[in-house]
């Protein structure tokens, strides 16, 4: 391994990758169709499992995912 390799973060590399990997959550019985999904915002505080339910839900769906923060766009001056 080099000095400088770049390795994800942690939180990346133990992401949950399936519903039934989601601890706490009874999220994937509760979605009965994956072809109807529409825009989705999810709120809730850090490590709460929302990114990795949307990427769950994009590759299970086929649909793209696009990631944004709140406190990037907080910054940005108009």
């Amino acid at each position: 391994m080099q000095l400088f390799e770049k390795i994800p973060p942690l939180a990346d590399r133990i992401r949950p990758s399936d519903f039934d990997e989601l601890i706490g959550q009874s999220v994937g019985d509760q979605i009965s169709s994956l072809d109807n999904l529409q825009s989705m915002i999810f709120w809730g505080p850090p490590g709460s499992g929302k990114t990795s339910l949307a990427k769950i839900l994009a590759r299970k769906s086929g649909l793209q995912f696009e990631e944004t923060s709140a406190v990037i766009h907080a910054t940005a001056k108009f």
